[in-house]
């Protein structure tokens, strides 16, 4: 860390954000910490530790340039503030190049730290074979870093295994280390700990089934929405997610009598708490990536307009957990 790059500029930029913005600041702290230590298990030497560094204390500098009133915590996001939150990646990339002292490689991880290997990311969707190395690790840690500071060490398995197929499994291997149980354990859930996640996870389950009913139906009113951009796009998605849920062991519309049974116990709420976070979360890249999309598609017609629909009632879920 003492190692990274530091131009005077950006190290006000810093110290901004530890004034005005110490949550993002914290978090650029973190990131940076985690960004370290994977590139550290990859091998690699202190010149490249420290761009992993710099990435991970550069890397939300964009978010800087958005006002706090737009992120504010339990507040949907407008269509604006959806593509400031799109393009905070791209302004802090143009914001980092400008300066000699920082190697390409830290400017282009920068880029590409919201984007994911399956092609689900922003601000451009690439996919795991046209993304960097540092990339790569910066976005693991940026992801990791979260979930590291939310999480209760030992319950991350599911949390984990919903995100295999928008990370390298060899970095997500070396996050889960980080996960080891502590000697002490870990204190019961409160609970309102418990009911939130029994309402996150309602949720989770209304949503995916209101989604899985509105596409059966298009495609028995409408046979020839097939190919249509915002419809396939927002299918393959969910389908993605469900995949993962029942990887983990969770199949959509017996979430509610899987979780009266694993509440039972306090490791099993735990889990629960996990995976209703993790899955949430990616229900809202999904939401996010199909708004960001929507201008892509043609005219809006009937298949759009019960996409719109479904959306609108998946925000206010979103929204209200």
């Amino acid at each position: 860390m003492h190692q990274a790059p530091l131009p005077a500029p950006l190290a006000f930029k810093l110290t901004l954000a530890r004034e005005q913005r110490p949550q993002l600041f914290t978090h650029s702290i973190e990131v940076a910490l985690v960004a370290v230590y994977l590139q550290g298990m990859n091998g690699q030497r202190i010149p490249d530790l420290a761009l992993a560094a710099a990435a991970g204390l550069f890397h939300d500098v964009g978010i800087l340039h958005i006002s706090p009133e737009i992120l504010a915590p339990g507040k949907a996001l407008a269509d604006a503030g959806r593509r400031y939150l799109y393009t905070h990646p791209i302004t802090a990339h143009l914001i980092v190049r400008e300066f000699p002292a920082l190697n390409p490689v830290v400017s282009t991880a920068i880029l590409e730290h919201h984007e994911r290997m399956d092609g689900s990311g922003y601000p451009h969707g690439v996919k795991a074979e046209r993304l960097s190395e540092l990339g790569k690790i910066l976005m693991m840690a940026d992801s990791g870093a979260a979930l590291l500071k939310s999480s209760q060490r030992g319950h991350h398995g599911v949390a984990l295994r919903l995100l295999r197929r928008k990370f390298s499994p060899l970095l997500l291997a070396h996050l889960s280390r980080l996960f080891a149980p502590q000697d002490e354990p870990a204190g019961a859930e409160s609970a309102s700990d418990q009911d939130l996640a029994l309402r996150q996870l309602a949720a989770l389950a209304e949503i995916l089934l209101a989604w899985d009913n509105s596409y059966a139906q298009l495609q028995a009113e409408h046979p020839e929405s097939a190919g249509d951009l915002l419809l396939d796009l927002s299918n393959q998605r969910i389908v993605a997610l469900e995949r993962s849920l029942l990887e983990a062991g969770l199949v959509a519309d017996q979430l509610e009598a899987f979780t009266s049974v694993s509440m039972q116990d306090e490791a099993g709420a735990q889990e629960m708490r996990e995976l209703a976070r993790e899955a949430l979360w990616q229900l809202k890249d999904i939401t996010f990536e199909v708004h960001r999309r929507w201008a892509e598609a043609a005219q809006p017609d009937a298949v759009h307009q019960a996409i719109a629909h479904w959306l609108e009632r998946a925000d206010e879920r979103l929204t209200s957990v």
